[in-house]
């Protein structure tokens, strides 16, 4: 374990079909990774949502999370090929039944992008 980059959070009190998380960072050396857990015993339909200040929804894109799984990811890499929209600034997450809770880290990257020293968490918000 890396002790240099680890993190930790409290269990998620709630659970819920709809998660905000306000804000993604996408300037370099700037990533935001995702976290999303399902605890149910059956599989999750999601779908991602990405908008930008102007609340205009610029993507959207689903993925099935299996029963009692975890999906961890960057956000540029949930928009498939496509990657992340320009001009980004959140993300709205949509369940079929509300078994699901989430955070988002944030991290930097070195020149080389290897990980950088600053890493920091936010609970992703129910709505």
């Amino acid at each position: 374990m890396d002790l240099n980059r680890s993190a930790g959070f409290q269990a998620a009190t709630f659970l819920t079909d709809a998660l905000l998380f306000p804000h993604i960072a996408t300037d370099f050396p700037n990533w935001t990774g995702i976290s999303l857990v399902n605890v149910s015993a059956q599989p999750l339909e999601v779908t991602f949502q990405a908008y930008n200040d102007q609340g205009e929804r610029l993507a959207e894109s689903q993925q099935t999370l299996a029963a009692f799984s975890k999906l961890l990811n960057v956000a540029q890499n949930l928009f498939g090929a496509n990657g992340l929209p320009s001009g980004t600034t959140y993300l709205k997450v949509l369940a079929n039944q509300p078994a699901l809770c989430g955070f988002q880290l944030f991290g930097t990257l070195t020149d080389s992008g290897s990980p950088g020293e600053q890493l920091a968490g936010l609970a992703a918000i129910p709505f």
